[in-house]
Order: C-alpha cells, then sequence, then structure tokens
C-alpha cells in the first residue's frame, strides 16, 4: 500500500505565486518532503510491530511533483489489508506465534483455514495527517515565494 501526495493540485497558488515572477521549483520538493514526514510518522505510529522492521521500513520517495510514502518490507499488504486463507510462510509464522506464546501449527492452519484480518496503518496514516501534510507543502511554497519576492524589493 504506497500513499501519493499529488502536488499538482494546487495550481492556482503555483500560477499566482509565478505571475509575481518568483521561482519556487526548489520549493515543492521541500514541502513534499516536509508533509510526506507527517504522513511517514503517523503510519510509523499506527503499524503493527513484533520487530520494528514494518516500521523501520516505511520511506519517502520524492518526485518533482509527488511525493510517495510506503514500507519495503514484502509483507506490508498482509498487515494493512489482511489476507485470504491459503498458503504461509511457515517460518515467519513460526517465529511470530513462538514469541507470542502461542502454538505455531494451530496458527499456520488457522491461517490457511480463515485468513488474516486486516491492521491498516498506512490509509489511517494519511486520513489523519493528510491535511497537516497539505499545509507544510503550501507553507514550503509561500514562504519562499515571500522570501524571494522580498529579496528581489532589497
Amino acid at each position: 500500500m504506497e500513499i501519493s501526495i499529488d502536488a499538482s493540485q494546487i495550481n492556482q497558488v503555483v500560477n499566482d505565486i509565478m505571475q509575481m515572477e518568483v521561482d519556487i521549483s526548489q520549493s515543492i520538493p521541500k514541502g513534499l518532503q516536509a508533509g510526506a514526514e507527517i504522513i511517514q510518522k503517523k503510519a510509523q505510529e499506527l503499524a503493527p510491530v513484533y520487530t520494528g522492521g514494518l516500521q523501520q521500513s516505511i520511506g519517502i520517495t520524492i518526485q518533482p511533483l509527488q511525493a510517495i510514502i510506503e514500507p519495503a518490507v514484502s509483507y506490508a499488504k498482509y498487515a494493512e489489508g489482511g489476507r485470504g486463507p491459503g498458503g504461509v510462510n511457515v517460518g515467519a509464522i513460526m517465529d511470530w506465534a513462538e514469541s507470542k506464546g502461542l502454538p505455531p501449527w494451530a496458527v499456520i492452519m488457522s491461517i490457511k483455514k480463515h485468513g488474516t484480518r486486516p491492521h491498516p496503518f498506512m490509509a489511517p496514516a494519511l486520513d489523519q495527517s493528510g491535511d497537516t501534510a497539505a499545509s507544510e507543502l503550501l507553507k514550503a511554497i509561500i514562504e519562499d515565494a515571500i522570501d524571494i519576492f522580498n529579496s528581489k524589493g532589497s
């Protein structure tokens, strides 16, 4: 599950700033990074924890007009969305079950038969912090535009 922040929706603000003849090309990545870090932190807080690997794997990739926040571990999709009945990674389940004091083969058979429940963390992170992240993006653009505009006036 990845979350994407699309900065192209702030076209009106960008157009208005461009009419002031200021270069905000560095502001957008800075604002995307600041906003993405807010969502990343919330996702790390909400992620289920066993070893901390899932939390630590939640990374950020900044592209010209987009920030992508996503976990890098292969099992993240199962933590976020659950999984249907079927085959399981026996080694991973054995370690986890034993750490919880559960009989590993009973857990494996239960997952094979019933699947697992979802434990959403990425979507709720966006729901809970998306507005703040968007504000950080706009703040970076506006602050840089003001700084550039003021420096042109002096």
